[in-house]
């Protein structure tokens, strides 16, 4: 039987494209989680001088480096199958990238034969679970690659706290305060909503000059602008077209409940003190989420806005 397993992930490993051992990444996207990640990708993966790989959330950093398991394997099939809704001239790079995301033995030089597809473009890729990380961890991070640069979208806490437990509760546990709660309280969701505390962990490390801060409101009010801050940031062309259509494209909206009143009082109540800290260092936008949290905790909960 185990001859038989040896020769079966023989033939499955054979399969694993060659990958010539290219150079880090230049940038990494680190949130945050709910924040307009996914529409950031897609934006950066249309500009000439930027290279992404096909996959967002390489997860290499925040993920133990697990052996090859069948589970992987299993992953492996089910975007495979996903890979058949591209169009047809992106389908045999991406199964390439994907038979080597999963089945090639991982390490520092996997994870940066990701980005071998990069050739002389500006390499990154976006990871909002990175928005978490220890400074260890990110220690570690600066020995292989000392010159990264970080893009870390923010939004109000209310709403990205909001978002996460519509996308990750059921139906049922949405409807029970109790359950959405539970989600609110939870180390991981507090983590991904306390910016400053990644700001100081990242900035302590690599220096705040290498965070480029935008907010998740701009995508909605001046995108074009945004996008032109991020590409000078990356520092390729800043005033690269861009497709309007493209622009105004949303990713993965999910469910669109409400925001009940006495959750939304929890909410602002959780992160009034990060929101003053987030004012006194960020300004204006980050100003208007203070003052709406205050509006709700005075009219517990029915502030006009609180959910949207």
């Amino acid at each position: 039987m185990g001859h038989l397993k040896m020769s079966v992930w023989k033939r499955i490993t054979a399969l694993v494209p060659d990958v010539p051992c290219p150079r880090m990444p230049d940038f990494l996207g680190i949130g945050a989680q709910k924040a307009g990640t996914t529409w950031l990708f897609h934006q950066l993966r249309s500009h000439p001088g930027l290279y992404l790989p096909p996959r967002k959330e390489l997860h290499y950093f925040d993920i133990p480096k697990h052996k090859l398991s069948w589970g992987r394997v299993h992953d492996l099939l089910i975007e495979l199958r996903g890979s058949w809704t591209q169009p047809m001239l992106d389908r045999p790079g991406l199964v390439a990238f994907l038979l080597y995301y999963y089945l090639a033995p991982r390490g520092d030089l996997w994870y940066a034969g990701l980005f071998a597809g990069a050739e002389n473009r500006v390499r990154g890729e976006i990871t909002p679970a990175y928005a978490t990380l220890r400074r260890s961890t990110l220690r570690a991070i600066r020995a292989l690659a000392p010159d990264l640069r970080f893009i870390f979208l923010l939004r109000d806490p209310i709403d990205r706290a909001w978002s996460q437990a519509r996308m990750e509760l059921s139906a049922r546990e949405l409807a029970s305060d109790g359950a959405c709660l539970n989600a609110f309280a939870n180390r991981a969701s507090q983590l991904r909503s306390r910016y400053t505390q990644t700001l100081d962990v990242y900035g302590s490390v690599f220096g705040r000059d290498r965070i480029f801060v935008g907010f998740y409101d701009a995508i909605c009010q001046e995108p074009t602008r945004l996008l032109h801050d991020i590409f000078a940031f990356l520092g390729v062309d800043a005033e690269y077209p861009l497709d309007p259509t493209v622009l105004s494209e949303r990713f993965f909206c999910g469910r669109t409940e409400p925001l009940r009143p006495r959750l939304a009082v929890w909410l602002a109540r959780s992160y009034h003190s990060e929101l003053r800290l987030l004012e006194e260092r960020l300004g204006e936008r980050p100003g208007a989420w203070l003052r709406r949290a205050e509006r709700i905790l005075q009219s517990g909960g029915n502030d006009g806005h609180a959910g949207k």
